[in-house]
């Protein structure tokens, strides 16, 4: 048996070595006939293209679940929204479908044959020309489409129209502008964060156009892009608006939230490399380098109990944040949070020092300014035991941003923020 072993691998060796050290193997199997929307749209490149199988890696059809909503008046015409996900990317692609259009509706997955078909940019948005009826294929309905992005600011949805054109995207916060008794979504509906304003065109045949309007709400919209380069955002279904109540206003207490711990987290952070919408039951955060965690190794947290301790911890290095993912609008007087060496190895000497900085934005986190001086650990203890003094007027986020580490993990814990 072992001369028959080495005789294998005496022959292995001397095709290796004949062929340059890379055996071709051939592969046998059928292509998937079903192409990505991701990879679809890469397939454009600023000209029209007839799309072939060499293009599309041998398949031959797209699918998707519909995003446009026909039957509310509010979606576009002769058009059908079709959006799909490959891995954490969720994409769409309009198919100009004339007549066929209405025959599918919010929600049902399909299956459509392209090849042969145009992709093109028409009006602004990249769409596939020519679809015919016979040439898609309705798998299920009823199905639940994927929001995208849920999203805290209108610069949020300028600075990347062309990543969410033609999906489905939250706006959170939103007020109306000039907002009055009886106003509906019909009467040229303009939307603001406070820092920017933006048009969100609903049509006098929507079914729901005479519905009065909320003054504050978070919006699903269907996100589409104009000749111009610029978002528009189409209101389909007056139940994609979750109308809120406006936070009363109590000088010099917390705002409705806070303290927040991280003891009630929702969901994980694992891709530490990219910036994460991370919601606590009670507020929703962005977290980069970042996450929550259970460890009795915690011994400063807020939270839980000896040995069973829940807090936050960067260990994404130098770049890492926690901010808060919403403005808050009656500015502040004081800010608080326990900052640390996340357990007692991040707090020998070799591991240290960390320098953190506690910082507002006033712009929807476009620009950062710190608040009193950097944050220097360099000892195993709560740092920022109390409260720091605010003088801010106007809606402001805030976020705690790593600085700098010599290898320790910084650990973040009982953030509370009080009006002015």
């Amino acid at each position: 048996m072992k001369r028959k072993n080495l005789f294998l691998v005496a022959s292995c060796l001397a095709i290796l070595l004949t062929t340059g050290c890379e055996a071709e193997i051939p592969v046998t199997g059928e292509a998937n006939p079903n192409l990505s929307l991701y990879d679809l749209r890469s397939i454009y490149k600023d000209s029209p293209v007839v799309l072939s199988k060499d293009l599309m890696k041998q398949a031959v059809s797209i699918t998707g679940v519909v995003v446009s909503d026909s039957e509310n008046g509010n979606s576009p015409q002769g058009k059908i929204v079709l959006q799909g996900y490959k891995g954490k990317n969720v994409n769409g692609v309009v198919l100009e479908a004339g007549a066929e259009a209405k025959n599918y509706q919010y929600g049902d997955s399909i299956t459509v044959q392209v090849e042969g078909l145009q992709l093109q940019k028409k009006d602004g948005i990249l769409e596939v020309s020519g679809v015919k009826g016979s040439m898609i294929q309705k798998i299920a309905a009823g199905k639940k489409p994927l929001v995208s992005a849920r999203l805290s600011s209108i610069a949020d949805i300028m600075n990347n129209v062309d990543k969410y054109e033609s999906t489905l995207i939250g706006l959170n916060s939103m007020f109306v502008v000039d907002p009055k008794v009886g106003k509906t979504y019909g009467s040229d509906l303009k939307l603001t964060d406070w820092v920017e304003e933006i048009d969100v065109p609903v049509l006098k045949e929507a079914l729901f156009a005479n519905e009065e309007v909320n003054n504050l709400a978070n919006y699903v919209f269907l996100l589409l892009k104009g000749n111009d380069g610029k978002p528009k955002l189409l209101l389909q279904n007056i139940n994609d608006v979750k109308a809120l109540e406006m936070e009363e206003h109590k000088p010099g207490l917390p705002y409705e939230g806070f303290p927040e711990d991280f003891t009630d987290r929702i969901g994980s952070s694992t891709n530490l490399n990219f910036e994460t919408i991370f919601p606590t039951s009670k507020l929703p955060w962005k977290f980069k380098g970042a996450y929550t965690l259970t460890s009795g190794s915690f011994v400063h947290t807020n939270g839980g109990s000896a040995g069973d301790r829940v807090g936050a911890m960067m260990t994404g290095g130098a770049g890492s944040y926690i901010e808060l993912n919403k403005n808050l609008y009656y500015g502040a007087s004081k800010v608080h949070v326990y900052l640390y060496p996340a357990t007692a190895t991040d707090a020998t000497a070799a591991k240290l020092p960390i320098v953190a900085r506690l910082e507002y934005s006033q712009d929807n986190g476009n620009t950062w300014k710190m608040v009193g001086s950097e944050v220097k650990i360099t000892d195993n203890k709560r740092y920022l035991e109390l409260p720091v003094d605010v003088d801010i007027t106007g809606i402001v986020r805030f976020r705690v941003y790593l600085e700098s580490t010599a290898g320790g993990r910084l650990g973040v814990d009982y953030f509370n923020i009080y009006q002015k």
